[in-house]
């Protein structure tokens, strides 16, 4: 076990040797990587051949929830000295029934370490910070094109609450 793993972390799992530590300011264009694969991976093939077009508004609402964290915390999983993925949490109002709730905003297992537990090992992470803060829900949002995202989802016992329709025009 690399002792250097567990410094600063606010979760350990010591049998991977990872840890979840909160984000530095130098994760931010890591942070970013992430979300843009999870977008890319949330939407059509002709939507993500015209990504060049929607990206950079992604970009700017990643940054800008980034700027004004005060109700949201964004943790990186570290194995050793390298980043394996993120989870950003924060606060957020159910739209329909207005309880306050936690809403998860990303997650990001790299590649080669998923199917291990990890977002499974983070989700539980999740689910505690909502419960310090007095929440009992947590909500996320994931694009229908996603289905092994869905699937995990769904065994970590969320259910679907509302669809978002689309229907392109031109």
């Amino acid at each position: 076990m690399n002792t250097d793993t567990y410094v600063g972390c606010v979760r350990e799992l010591p049998v991977m040797d990872v840890c979840l530590r909160h984000m530095e300011d130098s994760d931010i264009a890591y942070v970013m990587e992430c979300m843009e694969e999870a977008a890319l991976c949330s939407v059509t093939e002709e939507e993500r051949a015209e990504s060049d077009g929607w990206m950079p508004a992604l970009r700017k609402t990643v940054a800008a929830l980034y700027d004004g964290r005060r109700d949201n915390e964004i943790f990186i999983l570290w194995k050793k000295n390298e980043r394996i993925g993120m989870i950003w949490l924060g606060l957020w109002e159910d739209e329909f029934t207005h309880v306050p709730a936690g809403f998860l905003y990303g997650i990001y297992v790299r590649e080669d370490m998923r199917r291990s537990g990890l977002a499974r090992w983070m989700i539980s992470f999740a689910e505690d910070w909502c419960l310090e803060r007095g929440l009992n829900r947590l909500c996320l949002n994931v694009g229908s094109e996603n289905e092994g995202a869905i699937r995990a989802y769904r065994s970590m016992g969320f259910r679907p609450r509302s669809s978002i329709l689309i229907k392109k025009l031109r």
